[in-house]
C-alpha cells in the first residue's frame, strides 16, 4: 500500500465509525491491486518453470535449437534484425 493510502486509513480510522464504507473502499482497491500484482507473479513463475523444464530436459540441446530456428526464421520473414547484428 502506497504511504499517502497508508496515512488516509489512519486517518479514516482515527475519525471514528462514520468512515467504515471509505475505508472498505480503500481495503477493497488495495486488494484488486494485491491481486493484479499476485497474477503477474504467478505467470512469471510460470514461464521460469517452464525454461526449467526445457533445460532440465534431456533433450534440451535438441529444443533450444529448435526455438533458435524458429524464431530466426520468424526474424527473418518478419525482416527483424537478427540477435548477431545487435
Amino acid at each position: 500500500m502506497k504511504i499517502k493510502d497508508i496515512r488516509q486509513y489512519i486517518a479514516y480510522c482515527m475519525a471514528g465509525p462514520d468512515t467504515i464504507e471509505a475505508r472498505k473502499q480503500l481495503l477493497r482497491r488495495h486488494k484488486q491491486e494485491v491481486l493484479d500484482k499476485q497474477r503477474k507473479l504467478t505467470e512469471n513463475l510460470q514461464e521460469i518453470d517452464y525454461k526449467l523444464a526445457v533445460y532440465n530436459n534431456p533433450h534440451a540441446r535438441d529444443i533450444i535449437d529448435q526455438e533458435r530456428q524458429a524464431v530466426t526464421a520468424e526474424k527473418t520473414a518478419n525482416q527483424l534484425a537478427s540477435w548477431a547484428n545487435q
